[in-house]
């Protein structure tokens, strides 16, 4: 097994990640609360409706697809690209339109929809950062310490060389790669929250469209990124994301600041825990 050193920088940055993810989620939610007022029981929504659609029914449908008739779509970039980007973005904004049409609290107001987005977005920092930085940690201190047998050995041998290269990036890669990864989930933290916004209104104007324009906006930037990691770097794939989600956020924020507050808004704010 042709397998190298991890970096120290490399953990650095890891934990860094660990650190990032946990925080941003607890950390946005108190000013939210605080600053914008709304239901902290809608970032329990958000969370909840973000595992069941995204970690249960999307990676359900995967399996099904991916291991079965659909299973060379993984080897053309530009079909994975355009898969992944459909069932992420279909998967992941219909629960976001099903629960605020269904399960939040009634009136919908815009504090709420920030709520939301925090939950949604913050349980995907917990569970595809944080805990994703955590196994790489674990599997980089195995390999550091002479045990790269333990952690590969019980893989099949038709399935060894695929294995070795999903954690290559440990050893290969300029430890600032995952100082990028960092921010990466900044941004597609602060995407969910944009979502979030944009399908609240799709929900309280009765505009089907702007559920279609969520779900075009998440397939367009998974997409996007997927391609454009492959085919040129992860340098430009989180160049083209951060340029794209700052022109975002901006918009949302100027809709949402110019958005009249409802009648009842400071009633039911001041009223909710």
């Amino acid at each position: 097994m042709n397998i190298g050193t991890v970096p120290g920088l490399t953990f650095v940055f890891l934990g860094l990640i660990v650190v990032i993810c946990i925080l941003v989620p607890i950390v946005s939610g108190i000013l939210a609360k605080k600053k914008l007022g709304g239901n902290p029981a809608n970032i329990i929504i958000g969370a909840l409706v973000f595992f069941v659609f995204a970690y249960v029914l999307e990676s359900l449908m995967h399996v099904l697809v991916l291991k079965g008739p659909g299973k060379g779509i993984t080897e053309n970039i530009w079909l994975y690209a355009l898969y992944g980007g459909l069932a992420a973005g279909i998967f992941e904004e219909t629960g976001r339109f099903v629960a605020m049409k269904k399960v939040m609290k009634k009136p919908l107001i815009k504090q709420n929809s920030v709520m939301y987005g925090i939950g949604h977005g913050g349980i995907e920092m917990i569970l595809v950062g944080a805990m994703g930085a955590i196994s790489n940690i674990a599997i980089s201190v195995m390999v550091n310490s002479g045990m790269a047998d333990k952690v590969f050995g019980s893989v099949p041998a038709d399935q060894m060389e695929q294995a070795i290269a999903q954690y290559s990036p440990l050893w290969t890669s300029s430890p600032f790669v995952f100082g990028l990864s960092a921010v990466e989930r900044i941004l597609a933290f602060t995407l969910q929250i944009c979502l979030s916004y944009i399908v609240y209104r799709a929900v309280k104007d009765n505009r089907i469209q702007l559920f279609i324009l969520a779900i075009f906006i998440h397939f367009f930037v998974d997409g996007a990124a997927v391609v454009l990691a492959s085919k040129a770097n992860t340098y430009i794939a989180e160049a083209f994301l951060l340029v794209f989600t700052a022109a975002l956020a901006v918009l949302i924020f100027n809709l949402y600041r110019k958005e009249p507050a409802d009648e009842v808004s400071a009633e039911i704010i001041n009223e909710e825990v």
